[in-house]
């Protein structure tokens, strides 16, 4: 199987890559467990690689379960992993030792519902955490290069390029 992605360039116009990479990439969860349901079967029907891009918890009514189905999902399948911002807004809380304004501002009280209001590595469980603190923040697969944070590794070197170079203003798309 083949996927072919579209991907935009300098001038809005798009062009076409073919990959090699077999997989399935899912991400925003945000709390609602069915969503990662239908991912895992489709990965068990079909094979492939599990690409969750974060996003696990807040505004759904069930993120520790999106988290407990993801970790034994791990267990059978090889996933990767990453942290979306919620996932660093939770963790940049549980080290505050409070829920931080940002995270409040982007849906967290679900959350603390269902940790009873409590926001601790031990209220949200040591595996949980364990989790959350190895979500990694970009990985190569392939001919594919998976880098869904602005401020990662990976982006800030395809940014660190020779404004002579640059297809924009801000500093992205650097021309060979």
């Amino acid at each position: 199987m083949r996927i072919t992605a579209t991907i935009p360039t300098s001038g809005w116009s798009d062009f076409l890559v073919e990959t090699r990479f077999k997989g399935h990439v899912i991400g925003d969860m945000h709390g609602v467990s069915s969503i990662l349901e239908v991912a895992l079967n489709i990965v068990d029907e079909r094979g492939g690689t599990l690409v969750t891009l974060g996003d696990y918890i807040d505004r759904g009514p069930d993120s520790l379960g999106v988290i407990d189905m993801r970790i034994e999902a791990g267990k059978r399948l090889d996933p990767i992993g990453f942290a979306g911002k919620h996932d660093r807004f939770l963790w940049r809380s549980i080290q505050d030792r409070r829920p931080a304004k940002y995270w409040l501002e982007n849906g967290d009280w679900m959350l603390m519902r269902e940790l009873g209001g409590s926001l601790s590595v031990e209220t949200l469980g040591a595996e949980r955490a364990a989790f959350l603190y190895g979500l990694i923040d970009d990985h190569r697969a392939g001919d594919l290069v998976f880098s869904p944070r602005r401020d990662s590794d990976l982006d800030r070197q395809f940014r660190r390029c020779p404004s002579s170079r640059r297809r924009d203003g801000r500093g992205h798309g650097c021309a060979r």
